[in-house]
């Protein structure tokens, strides 16, 4: 049971981690740190956004459980399905994060496996196995339908359920067994919800270029 935790717990780390990249002040540009340039190593252009996403400049404003508050900034898309954004207590950096599956949809041979989700369609369902060095894997999407976000107006999201598992041959047994659900507002392109393992953050404000939304 020890073991089953630690391993839970380190590939958790790995599957919410995002990657960062700094600002060179002089030429304004956007410069990786090696663990970003891992994470898009070997990711082309073949696969392009097929939805719309939130443009650069867009803030929002989170609030969760336990007192969490976070400001954080869109930065635009990179290479699908890289999504940038910069939060106000850290802001030296830029993050670079994968809607719905966090770091496993990095990895060539899952990152088409997201693209198929879109158009989200309640009832969609999308799903993929991969080998992992703990044994074989199984990623798999459901677009459970659409809510209402009562402080966003009522602003429609998508909601996505995200489950992720691993059985090991050697053990015969399921050794990781993960879950998270975020929600993803078409009108904004961008994620205003989410919630795994008894943990909950959700935008209450957001403006963008040319447009603002505050509720509250």
């Amino acid at each position: 049971m020890k073991i089953k935790h630690q391993i839970s717990c380190l590939i958790t780390a790995i599957f919410l981690i995002g990657a960062t990249s700094s600002v060179n002040a002089e030429t304004n540009e956007l410069k990786l740190d090696p663990f970003a340039k891992l994470m898009l190593k070997g990711l082309d252009d073949s696969l392009k956004w097929p939805i719309h996403v939130a443009p650069d400049g867009c803030t929002f404003e989170w609030e969760g459980t336990d007192n969490y508050r976070e400001t954080a900034r869109s930065h635009g898309p990179d290479t699908f399905p890289a999504l940038k954004f910069w939060r106000k207590d850290k802001p030296s950096t830029i993050k670079i994060f994968a809607p719905f599956c966090g770091g496993d949809c990095f990895h060539p041979k899952l990152r088409p496996t997201l693209h198929k989700l879109f158009p989200l369609e309640a009832g969609k369902v999308v799903e993929a196995n991969f080998d992992n060095p703990l044994g074989k894997g199984t990623l798999k999407f459901t677009v459970v339908g659409t809510e209402k976000m009562p402080r966003l107006d009522n602003m429609e999201a998508f909601r996505v359920k995200t489950e992720r598992e691993i059985f090991s041959k050697k053990r015969n047994e399921v050794v990781l067994q993960t879950s998270q659900e975020s929600w993803w507002a078409p009108d904004i392109g961008w994620l205003v919800k989410f919630k795994k393992k008894g943990f909950e953050k959700s935008v209450y404000e957001f403006s963008c270029p040319a447009t603002s939304q505050s509720t509250d």
